[in-house]
Formats: structure tokens, sequence, C-alpha cells
């Protein structure tokens, strides 16, 4: 269905006209593309993700310099995240793998420490021959285990999360693309 045109007593307004349901055909194939290009590439695509974060980082840094050396009213805050944002900005871009696997490594420590903790629980509800000790013991071992993993094989977290997002994007894309094709003529 075309937009609704300015008509005046010459009729309707000239020019080409265009279909509202365009965009949703452009996005669900833009959809289905990345989906694809995650699920395939997932170690690529999230260091693009991470070099173009960086990219923003070293923009915004450069940025942030500027005003403070044209602004004499911007104070050292100003100079101090400029100088944080360059240098996280360089870190990001040329390190990229460094990054992807430093968060899974953080996550790794923090899941074997809970998992320690769940343990020590579990130790001590058996001394006093709970019921649920033996489970909750399992479930310790389990978590200690799943954050030895991630700490030596952190790009197995973050490959999984980039393929799952691309497994949702696909579908997303592919819904979109049906419902496009089934909702009617189109000019």
């Amino acid at each position: 269905m075309p937009f609704a045109r300015h008509s005046g007593p010459e009729g309707p307004a000239p020019g080409p006209q265009r279909n509202p349901n365009a965009g949703k055909l452009i996005s669900a194939a833009c959809s289905v593309a990345l989906g694809l290009i995650f699920i395939v590439r997932p170690g690529g695509t999230i260091e693009s993700i991470v070099r173009m974060i960086g990219t923003v980082l070293l923009i915004g840094g450069v940025l942030a310099m500027i005003v403070f050396l044209l602004n004499r009213l911007a104070g050292p805050f100003v100079f101090s995240a400029g100088i944080v944002s360059i240098a996280a900005g360089i870190i990001f871009s040329m390190f990229p793998r460094l990054i992807v696997d430093f968060i899974p490594w953080l996550m790794g420590i923090g899941i074997i420490f809970s998992g320690i903790t769940d343990l020590g629980h579990a130790i001590n509800l058996s001394k006093f021959h709970h019921p649920r000790a033996g489970a909750m013991t399992i479930t310790a071992i389990l978590l200690i285990a799943l954050g030895v993993l991630i700490f030596f094989h952190p790009g197995i977290i973050a490959n999984s999360v980039i393929m799952v997002i691309g497994v949702v994007l696909l579908i997303n894309g592919i819904s979109d693309l049906a419902v496009y094709f089934q909702s009617g003529p189109r000019p």
C-alpha cells in the first residue's frame, strides 16, 4: 500500500510512490544475513564487534581531547577521560581476541568460586545428614568443572553466545520474510 500523498486540485503529487513494506523486507534480509554470518563465523564476528567498539572509543577519546584543548572550561576529567578512552580504543582495536577471551575468563573465575562456596555449604549440610547434601555436592562439583572449562577455554562461551544470537536473528529474519510475502499484494 503506498504512502498517503498530498494531492491538490491538480491531482496527486508527482514522483515515485514507495512501498511501506520495503523497509520490512530489507530488515528481514539483513537479519537473515547477519544470522548466517554469526552462525558460520562466530569468532570473527566477535572480534569485528570488539574492533568497532575500539574505533568508537578511540574517536570518543580524540573528540574529548579536542574539547579539552579548545575549551578552557573543560576540566581535567575531560582530559583524563580522553586519555583512558584513547588507550582503551587502541587496546580493543589491536588486541580484540584478548578482550573477547578476558570476559569469559572472569566469568570462569566467578563460577569456580561460586562452586567452591557451594561445595563448602554442601559439606556442612552433609555433616547434619541433610537429604539434599548429595545433590548440592554434585551441583557444586559440576559448577567447578564448568568454571575450569570456561577459564581454560574462554572462546567456547563467547562463540556459543554469538551463535545463539545468530540463530535468533536467522529465525527473526525468516519469520519477517514469511510475514512480508504472506501480507498480500504490494504496489
